[in-house]
């Protein structure tokens, strides 16, 4: 049976209309709760109608009427009303009061309306309230605004490519995407002079874009900065960034002749988990983890029972920024504070 979680989860991925939910939990939406706090970036809090004590801001959380919000200097917030799906957003130093339909700005903010399409205005103080939008239903709003009851992601991963080297001059590019974004801005850059190069800029909704065919290859060597920018109805959202590197030519020139005769075996021994462990230890060596996170994935579907399989992919997995605790917990270890890897 799915988790009152899931089931919250789902109706706010498909859009469900109140009009499909059982008639309490729509009641519960359009009444007693009319929104729902989506995002909160910052120090965000919340004071409860006829309370006099403000409190931090949980994601999820339903809002009735008479409860009022507010962002710190630097912080943002996201909510959603039910009756008709619109969604507002709090600027930095603003404050409103929920009611049925809309948020009431307290004195020294003042909303403004964004049409379809239009740019939203920057600043602080300001309530932006952008129309439109599908109904959601708060289904099962219990679980709701407890901590962990749903974990938007608050930061955007790459995930291809993985790790601090890598050797693919073109590579696909793949991050893992926010609940809240419906666009999201991707550059490049080459490292290594003032100011860095851009190599390419993209937009796309979708959360993996192709190597653009008019960007130059990637350079043997050369360290390269990566930045994502997610946006909501035209609102930037925080950026993302780090760095990866090319492996130079002459350490990939080496690692391909060493492992020819590895494939080889791999090819004649499909069922043999010996080829491609040997191929991860040698990728882990040039410090490209994605590739022996791969290998390792090949072996341990070979040896789904294997603790030191599971132990070497788990130290990778951290590494990278992955959850480890699967792995860590398969091979018998802490996922906490696991032991030292043995070089």
């Amino acid at each position: 049976m799915k988790s009152g979680c899931g089931r919250l989860l789902l109706c706010l991925l498909c859009g469900v209309g109140a009009a499909q939910m059982a008639p309490g939990a729509a009641q519960a939406a359009s009444g007693a709760a009319p929104a729902m706090l989506t995002n909160a970036q910052g120090t965000v809090e919340v004071r409860r109608a006829g309370q006099a004590r403000w409190q931090a801001a949980s994601l999820m959380a339903l809002l009735r009427a008479g409860d009022q919000v507010r962002t710190g200097s630097a912080a943002t917030a996201s909510l959603v009303f039910f009756a008709d799906g619109h969604r507002e957003q709090l600027l930095a130093a603003s404050a409103g009061t929920v009611t049925a339909s809309t948020l009431k700005p307290l004195p020294g903010s003042r909303r403004v309306t964004v049409a379809s399409g239009g740019r939203a205005p920057t600043g602080s103080g300001r309530i932006l309230a952008f129309r439109g939008g599908p109904k959601l239903a708060a289904g099962y709003s219990s679980a709701a605004g407890r901590a962990g009851a749903i974990a938007l992601r608050a930061e955007v991963t790459l995930l291809s490519p993985l790790g601090p080297t890598i050797r693919e001059r073109r590579p696909a590019l793949r991050w893992s995407g926010r609940d809240d974004a419906d666009l999201y801005r991707v550059r490049l850059f080459a490292r290594g002079q003032e100011p860095p190069r851009e190599v390419f800029a993209l937009e796309t909704p979708q959360t993996q874009a192709a190597y653009p065919e008019g960007a130059p290859d990637l350079e043997p060597g050369t360290e390269y900065a990566w930045e994502i920018e997610p946006c909501s109805q035209g609102i930037p959202l925080p950026k993302s960034s780090g760095t990866f590197r090319l492996l130079d030519a002459r350490s990939c020139q080496q690692l391909e002749r060493d492992e020819a005769p590895l494939r080889a075996l791999a090819r004649t021994a499909p069922r043999d988990a010996t080829a491609p462990l040997l191929l991860a230890s040698l990728c882990t060596k040039h410090d490209l983890l994605g590739e022996a996170i791969a290998h390792y994935r090949r072996a341990l579907a070979l040896r789904p029972d294997d603790p030191g399989i599971h132990f070497e992919l788990g130290w990778l997995c951290r590494h990278v920024g992955l959850d480890a605790t699967a792995h860590f917990t398969a091979a018998g270890v802490d996922p906490v504070n696991p032991p030292l890897r043995r070089e």
